[in-house]
């Protein structure tokens, strides 16, 4: 079992024991051994921190639990640094909400000039607690639930050395309702900003049901701080996907300032009383659970998005996490370096497998890794399978399309280029400056030389020279496959004529006999 040292900065949020809640649920697979609770609000952090640890206590885990103020004092050792803080607290919140609607403008947490507010106050605080674990616990990650989380995250990523992972809980909510709809087997594609994003192909049994759920009147669960306008369904057919709930402050624009104006208590105002109520709560020495109230808050699923990525990277897990990092041309109307939301697995399991004595199959263990050099792009769902021994190598300049498949220990040349649901079995090597169309299929153990190009949906199953163009499956060489392709389309009419000749040949072999 693996064992890791978290430190929560601005543990004095009433999130904190949702937090905790998640390393409760995760005991097999995460030992917990020390957790440093970071803040600089000395009540909230004595409240709240003195509820997680009756928690800890109360479940049997042997968890060291220190409080501090002091960053110095909460970053050495640290495996993991979740950051969870909110500068001005909630009464400056208010204010991100109240000025902007004054003017007709959307006031809300993250989202429009609210949320730039509060970025302009939070980023040189981020900044000072980078500079920090830099110097403190350089290999430790940042798992960043600050909020507004996508710009936090560019900062970090742009700005700082510290390895960092944007992180939200709308993805899962979103994802979750849908797969409740329509079976938890569906897969679901999410991609877009933190807040500003879209569920665009849910995919059940083969088909892409996400325009039958647009007639079905079937839309997720709006976040709990939002007041639901809905969506009309031609605007969702024209984005082509559901909106997070976030983008009705965008789309209802009218229909959101009007209920801000309108509202006797701001979403802050509302915060504050849950916050006091909880706050309460939490000083009741027999509570050692979350309290039910705590979904109100608007954390919802906090717990199991931040830990089950604490997990996945503790134990590398190699499951798929839907989290804000840089584009890298996931998205190609976006810059390389801006912040997206989305999905993509890396150093997954090899597909190894040897037959058993019992007819079933044992698994091979994977023990290499991944490299990957620089100027590389992967794209939304893409997998590279770490090697069994030695490494899957992705060289320099190599662009991946979206939901490519890379097997163990495949070597992929410079500069070489896949269009979109490419793959590459194991331990086949392509060179480099190759172009390989969408839906190419590789076999394995194959090599294919320097500048080949390979045509959409062909299937290449024997090594390929350099300098080739192949095409079809199996694949042939370029003017080959033409050639080829001019004849199969005559099949049905050279059958016909085959056809008539032996009915002819055998009227004129009986009138021979008579």
């Amino acid at each position: 079992m693996k064992e890791i040292n978290v430190t929560v900065i601005g543990s004095g949020s009433t999130y904190c024991p949702e937090l905790v809640d998640g390393f409760l649920q995760r005991q097999d697979s995460l030992k917990l051994k020390r957790l440093v609770l970071m803040d600089i609000d000395d009540r909230k952090r004595n409240i709240v921190g003195s509820l997680c640890e009756r928690m800890i206590k109360a479940a049997g885990m042997d968890t060291e639990v220190i409080m501090t103020d002091n960053l110095d004092d909460a970053l050495p050792g640290a495996d993991f640094v979740v950051t969870q803080i909110r500068v001005g607290k909630l009464p400056c919140r208010y204010l991100d909400e109240s000025i902007p609607v004054k003017y007709g403008l959307i006031g809300q947490e993250t989202t429009g000039i609210g949320g730039f507010f509060k970025a302009l106050r939070t980023i040189p605080v981020i900044g000072n607690i980078c500079k920090k674990i830099e110097e403190l616990c350089p290999d430790a990650w940042l798992i960043n639930f600050t909020n507004p989380s996508g710009i936090i995250t560019d900062f970090v990523l742009n700005n700082t050395k510290v390895k960092c992972i944007g992180l939200c809980n709308v993805p899962i909510d979103m994802i979750d309702d849908v797969k409740e709809a329509v079976g938890m087997d569906a897969e679901v594609t999410y991609l877009g900003l933190n807040h500003l994003s879209w569920i665009t192909s849910v995919m059940k049994d083969g088909e892409d049901v996400l325009y039958k759920l647009f007639d079905e009147g079937f839309a997720p669960k709006v976040m709990a701080n939002i007041v639901d306008d809905g969506f009309d369904t031609d605007c969702l057919r024209a984005c082509g996907g559901w909106p997070s709930s976030y983008l009705q402050y965008y789309y209802n624009r009218e229909d959101k300032i009007k209920h801000l104006k309108e509202d006797k208590k701001s979403r802050a105002q509302v915060c504050m009383d849950i916050e006091e109520q909880l706050l309460k709560m939490y000083q009741d020495e027999e509570l050692c659970i979350k309290p039910a109230l705590l979904d109100k808050r608007g954390g919802h699923k906090y717990s199991l998005a931040a830990v089950s990525l604490i997990d996945s990277i503790a134990n590398d897990k190699k499951d798929v996490h839907v989290v804000n990092i840089k584009n890298n041309g996931t998205l190609p109307f976006m810059a390389d370096d801006d912040i997206v939301e989305i999905a993509a697995v890396i150093g997954a399991d090899g597909f190894g497998f040897a037959p058993n004595a019992a007819g079933g199959f044992d698994k091979i263990p994977q023990l290499g890794n991944v490299i990957i050099e620089d100027d590389v792009e992967i794209g939304a769902n893409t997998c590279i399978d770490r090697a069994k021994t030695d490494s899957t190598i992705i060289h320099r300049g190599v662009k991946l399309d979206n939901l490519i498949q890379v097997g163990h220990n495949v070597q992929i040349g410079e500069n070489t280029v896949s269009s979109a649901q490419m793959g590459i079995a194991g331990t086949s090597k392509v060179g480099k400056n190759c172009f390989l169309a969408g839906q190419v299929g590789i076999a394995d153990h194959i090599t294919i030389g320097d500048f080949v190009k390979i045509g959409s949906q062909s299937g290449i199953d024997r090594d390929v020279p350099s300098g080739e163009i192949r095409f079809g499956s199996p694949a042939l060489k370029g003017m080959g496959y033409y050639r080829s392709f001019a004849v199969f389309k005559e099949l049905p009419e050279l059958a016909r004529k085959v056809k008539k000749l032996e009915s002819a040949v055998a009227e004129l072999t009986e009138k021979e006999k008579e």
